[in-house]
């Protein structure tokens, strides 16, 4: 999506800038989290019980986890001073935006696929699904939800280490710089 969009927006000019290239993949990058996040909440709200939406949601949430990481832990990007507290905070927001999707997605799984899979205190619906979704992502227990099946049993404790990932790299990414003496 990002080569495609940053070869649309440079097809006048055979070699942009630096800044154009930039620019443009800024714009692919935009456009790609409004997307997905776009492809989520509609899930949350039509409910589709198509196994296609399911795989799209899973592959989103792959993707987000793996491009976080990517870009974020290990070493896509140039390291951020401490001093540059423009770009620290575009990472904490990017680092939100990713976390939060991330409990989304999985809130979605719970609600249409796996709804079998957990016993509900009611009648299941998007609020308990998205608050079963937070809860284990900071593995606690939100009472009147069990998981019933093997399935479900995996899908939470992948969102477990989906969610302990992330964390991960907020704490190192807070961690001092000790090679520079700075914090990240």
């Amino acid at each position: 999506m990002k080569w495609i969009t940053v070869r649309l927006f440079l097809s006048r000019k055979p070699c942009g800038s630096d800044d154009e290239q930039r620019a443009s993949a800024n714009v692919a990058i935009d456009l790609f989290i409004f997307i997905k996040w776009s492809v989520v909440l509609a899930a949350l709200i039509v409910r589709p019980t198509s196994d296609v939406w399911l795989y799209v949601i899973i592959y989103l949430i792959s993707y987000n986890l793996f491009s976080y990481f990517y870009y974020h832990a290990w070493g896509g990007g140039e390291p951020v001073s401490a001093r540059d507290k423009g770009r620290q905070q575009r990472r904490l927001f990017s680092f939100l935006q990713a976390f939060f999707f991330s409990i989304l997605g999985f809130a979605f799984i719970y609600l249409v696929p796996l709804c079998e899979d957990v016993s509900w205190p009611e009648q299941v619906n998007g609020w308990d699904a998205l608050l079963l979704s937070i809860s284990n992502s900071f593995t606690l227990t939100y009472e009147g939800f069990q998981p019933t099946t093997r399935l479900g049993r995996t899908v939470l404790v992948i969102q477990v280490l989906n969610s302990f990932f992330f964390l991960t790299v907020l704490v190192a990414n807070s961690l001092p710089n000790l090679s520079s003496g700075e914090g990240a």
